[in-house]
């Protein structure tokens, strides 16, 4: 199964989304088109920040785990780390404009 690609809605945003949530988004704020940078996955070893694909926010790698998180999700792997332990996004140079 490929990987949806993810957007961020403004240039100085930090949270992205898919372009269906997006779309969704500004029917609400009664928005016709709007800007959205691709997103790409942040390769770099972050030892201290994850993100959470369970809660869509950012989390402290000491509170990512068993004992801290009522929503872990243990992985096949049985090393400790969530299921839901995922990667933290940068803009990239590719900017789309999108019709609502």
């Amino acid at each position: 199964m490929k990987k949806e690609k993810l957007y961020f809605p403004e240039r100085d945003d930090c949270i992205c989304s898919d372009l269906e949530s997006l779309k969704l988004e500004a029917k609400e704020r009664d928005l016709t088109e709007f800007a959205a940078t691709e997103a790409i996955p942040d390769k770099m070893i972050h030892t201290d920040v994850y993100w959470c694909t369970e809660h869509g926010d950012f989390v402290d790698k000491y509170e990512c785990c068993k004992p801290e998180c009522e929503d872990y999700i243990p992985n096949k792997s049985g090393h400790g780390v969530c299921l839901a332990r995922g990667h933290c996004y940068l803009h990239s140079t590719k900017v789309i404009c999108v019709k609502v």
